[in-house]
């Protein structure tokens, strides 16, 4: 399954695509944001990026038409395949209805913006042996359920997935870019993320108006020690929340942080950060230095709240 339910018109539907529809007694939904990669190639380098070992646990998020679900198989890994479509499972467990090493869960991947269904964590707590993820991911989930993996107690070995091109643009970015922001902290700080390739609109159906990505994750070679990570998210969220302020203004009229002046300048002081930098000027090590700093000052704070439809 794709990334974006948004689509170009009058795009043709390719004959084994929709004798794989009829089977299935569907059409693509717009809800689910189901736009079907097309191209074998591209399945196959996505399976060959991920390295897949025989017996090795590897979750896919939103099977579709099981293109990428076949290659899994082939390459030997028990397979726990997450869909939210109930015609979909169905589908899988047909078309897939030999194979011993499948599971089919007919689950929504996340039970809210900030953490996966029950359902999944007791399958990932049970795997005897470290899993992958592979997907191709719908883009209305695609940020907080890759943040929701990493940031889940027992974290993915591995991870292979598309995404739209945007986000993994803001995954992969630096300090001192536009695309940088809380997005590319949040998974920065346990992980790295590496650009794949680039894949256009046309090789999906139905079509989307956004280009795609596939991203590579791999844990983070250095992890900063972090006090209080609650702590650190709204620090985090605070300096972004007022990006045209300098640092020390925003730690003063912040959403989810506002603090005396004495209290940002020592903090900042400690730091050994410059007053007026802006937030898209850090780096990960100073936005932790900083948080560490306000926790050795007694700062608290409560963890921000995102609504569902809040970008990071």
């Amino acid at each position: 399954m794709g990334m974006s339910s948004q689509e170009a018109p009058n795009s043709p539907i390719p004959p084994h695509i929709q004798q794989m529809l009829e089977m299935a007694g569907m059409q693509p939904s717009k809800k689910w944001g189901q736009n079907f990669l097309l191209d074998p190639r591209i399945h196959q380098r996505i399976v060959e990026t991920a390295c897949v070992m025989p017996h090795e646990p590897v979750i896919e998020i939103g099977p579709g038409l099981g293109h990428l679900t076949q290659r899994i198989l082939a390459a030997g890994a028990d397979l726990t395949a997450v869909e939210i479509d109930a015609r979909l499972v169905q589908y899988i467990q047909e078309t897939f209805a030999q194979s011993t090493c499948l599971r089919v869960l007919n689950i929504d991947a996340l039970a809210s913006k900030h953490s996966l269904h029950q359902k999944l964590q007791e399958i990932i707590l049970a795997f005897q042996s470290p899993y992958k993820v592979i997907a191709n991911l719908p883009y209305n989930i695609a940020a907080p359920l890759i943040l929701a993996f990493w940031e889940f107690i027992r974290q993915p070995k591995l991870m292979v997935v598309m995404v739209q091109r945007e986000v993994a643009q803001r995954l992969m970015a630096a300090p001192g870019t536009s695309e940088y922001g809380p997005l590319s902290l949040f998974i920065q700080m346990h992980a790295q993320v590496i650009r794949v390739l680039d894949v256009p609109p046309h090789v999906f159906y139905p079509r989307p108006k956004v280009h795609s990505t596939v991203i590579q994750i791999i844990p983070a070679a250095v992890l900063w020690p972090i006090q209080d990570k609650i702590l650190l998210k709204a620090t985090i969220f605070t300096l972004f929340n007022c990006r045209r302020k300098t640092i020390a203004n925003a730690l003063r009229h912040g959403t989810f942080l506002a603090l005396t002046k004495e209290l940002a300048d020592t903090a900042l002081q400690t730091c050994q950060l410059d007053p007026t930098k802006r937030a898209e000027t850090l780096t990960l090590q100073q936005f932790i230095s900083l948080s560490n700093c306000l926790w050795n000052l007694g700062i608290a704070a409560k963890e921000p709240m995102l609504a569902k439809g809040d970008i990071l």
